[in-house]
């Protein structure tokens, strides 16, 4: 039997999530709480996102996995719709959207995550 990609176990982890009405801050922090639960190590970064030297959104909040993959699942509510625009799990694209920020701690309790994953 072949082993599940790590990074599709993580999809499944997320998508049921992705839909929520939260920018960018609480999708992490919702993230975040889910990674942590399932022992993904992950770090969590706020700073600049920007497409194409065109578009730029500050504060932005986002993922990175251990393998260097991100995740933002808020990249196209600050830069719009287009679909070149990288949104869920990938591999950074430098040149269509570049991501500069700092590492921080961003702790969430099972209350928080509770309440900001209501429908």
């Amino acid at each position: 039997m072949k082993e599940s990609d790590p990074i599709d176990k993580i999809r499944t982890l997320l998508e049921p999530y992705a839909q929520l009405p939260l920018e960018c801050d609480g999708m992490t922090r919702v993230i975040t709480y889910l990674l942590k639960t399932a022992s993904i190590p992950h770090s969590v970064f706020v700073g600049t996102i920007d497409f194409k030297g065109k578009r730029k959104f500050y504060p932005h909040f986002w993922i990175k996995l251990g393998a260097g993959e991100i995740i933002d699942y808020r990249s196209r509510m600050w830069l719009g719709e287009d679909k070149t625009i990288p949104q869920g799990i990938f591999k950074e694209q430098p040149k269509k959207v570049s991501y500069e920020g700092e590492e921080i701690a961003l702790p969430v309790g099972k209350t928080v995550f509770e309440i900001l994953t209501r429908a």
